[in-house]
């Protein structure tokens, strides 16, 4: 079964995905998603990355399993989040691919007011097979990424 998207609670919140991990690369991305709120947290950074990249052609022919349910994606977002899977530790995930119902305009045109408040504690950056760690980064805001501390 296709993966179904809640709606998310009023006010500052976003989904984040938990990424399982497997010491097997072969094994299939295991994932859960919740619900996050940027305003309780209190904090100036938050407890997860954000991955950007270019996400390539729109064909999902890859999928993730989200609680035990489907969710397709683009091969890109498959590899990159294979590449990011770790072999024994969770990986807490902000991608707006997934993060973001895609297929809901209302919900996107909120989540877009959002954006300049997804601050990350670590943004990964992958393009190609470089991946790069950017701290203190705050997410792209209607295309624009600011950013400061880089570390490469």
């Amino acid at each position: 079964m296709t993966y179904r998207y809640s709606p998310l609670p009023l006010g500052s919140y976003i989904r984040l995905l938990r990424l399982m991990p497997s010491k097997d690369e072969t094994d299939p991305l295991q994932c859960q998603i919740f619900d996050y709120s940027l305003q309780e947290s209190g904090r100036k950074t938050h407890l997860y990355e954000a991955l950007s990249y270019v996400w390539g052609g729109s064909d999902k022919p890859q999928s993730i399993s989200i609680d035990e349910y489907n969710l397709p994606i683009t091969v890109n977002l498959h590899a990159a989040l294979s590449r990011l899977r770790d072999g024994s530790m969770e990986r807490t995930i902000w991608v707006d691919a997934i993060c973001i119902n895609q297929v809901d305009t209302k919900e996107q045109g909120l989540q877009v007011q959002l954006m300049a408040k997804i601050s990350a504690f670590k943004l990964v950056m992958i393009s190609g097979i470089q991946q790069y760690c950017v701290r203190d980064l705050v997410i792209r805001c209607v295309g624009t990424i600011m950013q400061s501390n880089f570390i490469l």
